[in-house]
């Protein structure tokens, strides 16, 4: 069963910060998209990593609702 994720990361080479959505499988295998930050280039360490609920996806679509 994958597993929807929002992590923040740190980036090694210059410490600055990456925020993006994935999906993940029982492995931890999985892929994602950078919301925003700098390109990944592989030395990234993930600082938070919140699995994301039904209740979370309620209200981030009440959120994105008014995106125009």
């Amino acid at each position: 069963m994958k597993k929807t994720y929002i992590s923040v990361d740190r980036r090694g080479s210059d410490g600055s910060f990456q925020l993006s959505i994935g999906e993940e499988d029982e492995n931890g295998a999985g892929a994602g998209y950078r919301i925003t930050g700098p390109k990944y280039v592989g030395d990234s360490k993930t600082i938070l990593k919140h699995y994301i609920t039904k209740n979370d996806v309620h209200y981030i679509r009440a959120y994105l609702r008014g995106v125009k």
